[in-house]
């Protein structure tokens, strides 16, 4: 294969999982420019499958051209989630030859769950129980060929933590929601403590977790830019002290003092 140009592999009529596709140029110091492209000619998509029958979808490289340790290979690595029984391979520049191509992969059933997916078995699968995106509350930060993901680890919602979307439920540690804002039910989302509670924090002993300066004379808040909380051991909302009072139509952190009344005793009479 000698470039400009492309070349189509099928891979033995097998739906894979493709990890990423090495090219190998002719000569070690040649720098090779391509790109790869996977298309799966299959019509039982599964559910986690993220691309559709029949559509080239193309990879990403991780090696670029001008790093020293790219010349004479290229390796280019598929998006997960990306089913393929052909491989598309273009290279770019010229009077570079390629001698050897890799591709990386795994038969579909035995193609291990995304970031932020998990199923029965940690594998994808088209007849049975196929990768699932982690509930609300959960996150699971892997994807390896060797790591099969069965559940997802709870995110700690005493210390703020949640997520919501596909992107916190991939990441290596839960979001924190942003002070004074606490998870909502299932740590889908962060909300205001409610009524008649306040935004508290707490941690160990020693530690770095600030305190807040509560006012209790007026209405206060606090801006998110003014306090890391990701040493607090617990984050939450705690009933107002006796005498204080928080109505959720205040936009206000702490409990305030409530207001005194004076009572005419001749006017009850």
């Amino acid at each position: 294969m000698t470039a400009p140009d492309t070349a189509e592999i099928e891979l033995n009529g097998i739906k894979c999982g493709i990890f990423k596709v090495i090219l190998y140029a002719g000569h070690p110091n040649d720098v090779l420019v391509g790109s790869v492209g996977v298309k799966v000619q299959a019509w039982d998509r599964s559910l986690s499958q993220a691309n559709a029958a029949y559509t080239f979808v193309w990879c990403s490289s991780t090696k670029h051209e001008t790093e020293p340790s790219a010349r004479g290979f290229a390796e280019i690595v598929c998006d997960p989630n990306i089913a393929a029984t052909h491989v598309l391979i273009t290279v770019e520049n010229t009077d570079t030859t390629i001698a050897e191509v890799i591709v990386v992969g795994k038969p579909w059933d035995e193609y291990p769950c995304a970031k932020g997916y998990f199923s029965r078995n940690g594998k994808h699968s088209t007849y049975d129980f196929d990768c699932d995106i982690c509930n609300n509350g959960y996150h699971q930060p892997h994807f390896s060929a060797t790591f099969f993901p069965t559940t997802c680890v709870q995110c700690d919602s005493s210390r703020g933590q949640y997520s919501e979307t596909l992107q916190n439920k991939m990441a290596d540690v839960c979001p924190v929601c942003s002070p004074p804002t606490v998870p909502f039910t299932m740590y889908s989302g962060c909300i205001h403590c409610p009524q008649g509670t306040e935004y508290t924090l707490s941690g160990p002993q020693g530690g770095e977790c600030p305190e807040l300066e509560v006012v209790r004379t007026h209405h206060t808040t606090i801006t998110p830019a003014s306090l890391d909380i990701s040493t607090c051991s617990s984050v939450g909302c705690s009933p107002c002290p006796a005498g204080t009072y928080r109505s959720v139509r205040l936009a206000a952190t702490f409990c305030t003092v409530c207001p005194e009344v004076s009572v005419d005793l001749n006017s009850l009479k």
